[in-house]
């Protein structure tokens, strides 16, 4: 039997199609394009004329293209494309329909030198009609948030003293921290079980690890890691109990070093977690060192540095 895949590729501009404010341009390999902003009002900051408009294709340059394909083809209409395959189950010719549109994606991004990305819109038998094919998809029931007052009115106290004595280690630390946690929410808007995700979630890991190890150091990196969590009042075994695990993943995982496996969504949402809580641990150690050093009679070289 032969299905039929139907999808976009986006982002739409590179079809010379509209794509929101964006300005879309054509350009041809010996062409240079120079951009006018529009003229924007020094006295009210209100745009006052129009710079540089875009210039879609034509109807008759629309892009029409036909590229064989292992087990059918592939025709193109602008952005629009769909696929043929030949295959025994409504299944199994979605499943390799939809890895040869993102794997066609990826390439194309890598030429164009931007992220193009499949939008899927229907999927039909031989027959040409709408087959009920397994599509993989996360439905979002509902998001909450839980809060407590009495220890928010304590961390908010915390949080302001930590602002006042931060140093420059603490404050590199806190952007790391920050930027994972900015990845960690990115990964919540893909597919929950999309290789996007899990790769979002271990680069999320990378930078908490950072976070982590700005304070309390590295091996290989920093000759007193292990002092410095003594010095802390975090234990003897503290690196060794909690960083060196998140050590093993940082190397073997995925997640600073390359393989061709892809992690497990859940499994490096769990780890970023399992990191994230150490930190926590680790700065509120860290600046507890800091308050000392800045009370009346304390030392400041009792900061590891």
């Amino acid at each position: 039997m032969v299905f039929t895949l139907r999808a976009r590729l986006n982002p739409p501009a590179i079809f010379g199609l509209p794509d929101g404010d964006k300005i879309v341009l054509p350009i041809g390999p010996e062409e240079k394009t120079t951009l006018v902003s529009p003229t924007l009002d020094a006295r009210t900051g209100k745009i006052a004329g129009y710079g540089t408009l875009s210039m879609f294709r034509k109807p008759e340059e629309a892009l029409l293209l036909n590229v064989p394909t292992r087990d059918g083809a592939a025709h193109f209409r602008d952005n629009f494309v769909s696929v043929q395959i030949e295959s025994p189950t409504a299944q199994e010719a979605f499943d390799e329909a939809e890895r040869l549109l993102e794997r066609v994606a990826q390439c194309l991004g890598v030429q164009v030198g931007q992220r193009v990305h499949v939008t899927l819109e229907s999927f039909e038998d031989d027959a040409g009609l709408p087959h009920p094919a397994y599509v993989r998809k996360t439905v979002p029931l509902f998001s909450a948030t839980v809060y407590n007052l009495l220890q928010l009115s304590r961390q908010l106290d915390a949080a302001v003293k930590w602002a006042g004595i931060a140093d420059d280690r603490a404050k590199k630390a806190l952007f790391y921290f920050e930027h994972a946690q900015l990845l960690e929410g990115f990964s919540k808007t893909l597919a929950l079980h999309s290789p996007h995700a899990a790769f979002s979630m271990a680069t999320a890991f990378l930078q908490m690890f950072k976070a982590l190890v700005t304070i309390i150091g590295e091996a290989g990196v920093d000759s007193d890691y292990q002092r410095r969590a003594k010095q802390m009042g975090l234990g003897n075994d503290f690196w060794s109990s909690r960083v060196q695990p998140l050590y093993r993943v940082r190397n073997d995982s995925d997640v600073a070093h390359y393989s061709l496996l892809t992690p497990d969504p859940m499994e490096a949402h769990r780890r970023f977690n399992e990191a994230s809580g150490v930190f926590r641990d680790v700065l509120a150690a860290y600046m507890r060192l800091r308050e000392d050093a800045a009370a009346p009679g304390g030392s400041r070289s009792e900061s590891p540095e």
